[in-house]
């Protein structure tokens, strides 16, 4: 039905009901094959409306899934559809009920229509932290979120309201805490803490007080919820917090361990002990090596050996004499001159 004017001011359409919004409500989004852009379309009143509109149209299951599929991941939980047309009073002239209707009731308003739609929402996991420090899972849905959780918190002490509906002290109280999980320190994730406000008697909670920062009494009860989700009525979907969710946040804000710095040493303290050390290693491996050691001019005096005879290097030379002999007939001739003739 897209978007107009009334009594020149823009005004929307929900798709699906017909209901007039002043803003645009959520709208339908689909990818194309082959690309990552996203096209949206249409407005509805809230997520459920959106999904029941799929079902009216004329296209095929791979594609509806997929538009499903993507309103879910919107959301950040399963979204079920809406309650049929026929069911709308300002709509069953023009619509028939389906022929397999279980229930037959007439939505006579818009805000109506939301709480049916609000009444489809899955049930969730929650993690209940008693005073004593121990968590364990439990089950809830819409009506239990809605009733703060008062029947899984202690009790606080104190008379009723005139109507016997609330206590007058410690009715219970939510708070959202942006934490981190371990190995994901970049990214917040809000969790819905339901408690008793004050003290009342009540046991301190140590544990919740140190994860949640601030002084607790009593038992808690954590859960996810979706983040800014577009409807026309405000509302809170609650979604599953589990004891792995507990334990990684846990985990995440436990205190570390400061890091010991190994203390440095002075230039003073590097001499007087380190170098120091070193030179005496030093003196005492050259100690070791030099203990068996001679004074070189004790060594030359003990090698110097008297100089040779001719006789001992003549018989080195010529052991048979033979070369000696030789030369000595040779040097007798030379002296020896023949008489001339008269």
């Amino acid at each position: 039905m897209g978007k107009g004017k009334l009594h020149d001011k823009p005004m929307y359409r929900c798709d699906y009901t017909g209901v007039p919004m002043p803003t645009a409500g959520f709208q339908l989004g689909q990818t194309k094959p082959g690309s990552t852009k996203v096209s949206k379309t249409g407005n509805f009143l809230n997520a459920e409306a959106a999904v029941a509109y799929l079902y009216l149209l004329d296209i095929d299951a791979d594609t509806r899934k997929c538009m499903h599929d993507w309103v879910n991941g919107q959301v950040g939980a399963v979204v079920s559809p809406a309650p049929h047309l026929s069911r709308l009073q300002w709509l069953q002239t023009y619509v028939a009920p389906p022929p397999d209707a279980a229930e037959n009731y007439t939505i006579t308003n818009a805000e109506y229509f939301d709480q049916m739609c609000i009444s489809t929402f899955a049930p969730f996991t929650a993690v209940h932290l008693s005073h004593t420090g121990r968590a364990t899972e439990i089950a809830g849905d819409y009506r239990t979120a809605d009733s703060y959780f008062t029947e899984h918190l202690l009790p606080a002490p104190g008379g009723t309201n005139p109507d016997g509906t609330r206590e007058i002290f410690g009715w219970p109280q939510r708070m959202i805490a942006n934490l981190s999980k371990a190995g994901a320190k970049k990214t917040k994730w809000p969790v819905h803490v339901f408690y008793r406000p004050f003290n009342n008697a009540l046991p301190p909670n140590k544990t919740a007080s140190s994860l949640f920062k601030m002084q607790l009494w009593g038992d808690v009860v954590c859960v996810y919820a979706t983040k800014n989700e577009a409807s026309h009525y405000p509302r809170q979907r609650y979604t599953s917090f589990t004891l792995a969710d507990f334990d990684q946040i846990k985990s995440a804000a436990a205190p570390k361990r400061k890091r010991v710095e190994p203390q440095a040493l002075t230039v003073e303290e590097y001499n007087q002990t380190v170098k120091q050390g070193m030179r005496d290693d030093l003196r005492a491996v050259e100690h070791v090596s030099t203990s068996l050691a001679e004074n070189p001019n004790v060594l030359a005096r003990a090698q110097v050996m008297p100089p040779p005879l001719g006789k001992e290097l003549a018989s080195i030379a010529d052991p048979s004499g033979e070369i000696r002999a030789g030369l000595k007939a040779q040097a007798l001739a030379a002296r020896t001159v023949e008489p001339t003739a008269a």
